[in-house]
């Protein structure tokens, strides 16, 4: 084989057992146990039980982000019962992100502030660029790295998901 056909052969096994190894995680591991939202108020991770968890990776200076996070809003605000968004900001401080959240009319969002945190996290599902959705579905089994497309396209929570 030649050396461009092993690299390829290389580099697309090392993200498929990055991708499946994800799929292992409890939501308390890839997020804490407690999270709160831009508005400040608090949250156990008991309240996203039962839910279909987005994670949104995004952050204040990220134009991408700036014109998808509206689409992110109106997607969780039409399946509000279903549906929970936990930001993973890549901000450089708490203040730019919930300044950001706020700004957005995405104040009840949960987050996981810009840090350690949030680097394991995007390190962890293998994410390079922002914005990008995680989905993870109400059983915890991650369902979806790459929730942009079905988000943008339609409110309508697609049954994969569920």
């Amino acid at each position: 084989m030649n050396k461009i056909m092993k690299l390829t052969m290389m580099l697309f096994l090392s993200l498929s057992f990055s991708a499946f190894s994800v799929e292992e995680y409890k939501v308390e591991e890839i997020i804490g146990k407690e999270l709160k939202t831009a508005r400040g108020t608090k949250a156990k991770i008991a309240d996203l039980k039962g839910k279909t968890i987005l994670l949104y990776f995004t952050a204040s200076w990220c134009g991408p982000c700036q014109k998808f996070t509206p689409s992110v809003v109106d997607f969780q605000k039409a399946n509000d019962d279903n549906v929970e968004v936990v930001v993973v900001s890549f901000d450089r401080n708490k203040k730019a992100a919930t300044g950001y959240l706020k700004s957005k009319k995405a104040k009840e969002f949960y987050m996981v502030l810009p840090g350690d945190l949030s680097k394991k996290i995007s390190s962890d599902f293998g994410v390079r660029g922002i914005p990008a959705v995680v989905v993870i579905n109400p059983e915890g089994k991650v369902v979806s790295t790459n929730g942009r497309g079905p988000i943008q396209s339609s409110t309508d929570l697609p049954k994969e998901w569920k």
